[in-house]
């Protein structure tokens, strides 16, 4: 799957919309994209919106974290939401460590620096 960042800027925060289908090797392609648009940018928040993911496995959660870690050494939060059930069950089964990223339930949550 060829993709394209699809990033919104809410405030300070950017929002990353992630599509349905995403998966690791995809997440890798777009990582060195998103780490350049938050350093130029400034942006202090990314938030990572996985609503219209249905599946995960855990390789794709996992490159999820690393780019969670990556925004956090780089001084910047981040933070997910809309993860469905299925992908939370499959996180929690596979015991994927999701120590570098919060969790809200919806956009309206997000608060907009």
């Amino acid at each position: 799957m060829d993709l394209v960042l699809s990033t919104n800027r809410l405030g300070r925060n950017l929002l990353v919309t992630l599509p349905a289908g995403i998966h690791a090797g995809a997440l890798r392609r777009l990582s060195p994209d998103l780490f350049q648009e938050v350093a130029e940018s400034g942006r202090s928040h990314v938030v990572f919106d996985c609503s219209s993911v249905e599946v995960m496995d855990s390789e794709d959660l996992q490159e999820l974290e690393r780019m969670g870690q990556v925004l956090r050494m780089m001084g910047r939060r981040a933070t997910v939401c809309g993860m469905r059930p299925g992908v939370a069950f499959t996180a929690a089964v596979l015991e994927v460590e999701l120590k570098a990223l919060e969790f809200v339930g919806t956009l309206d949550e997000i608060e907009i620096e």
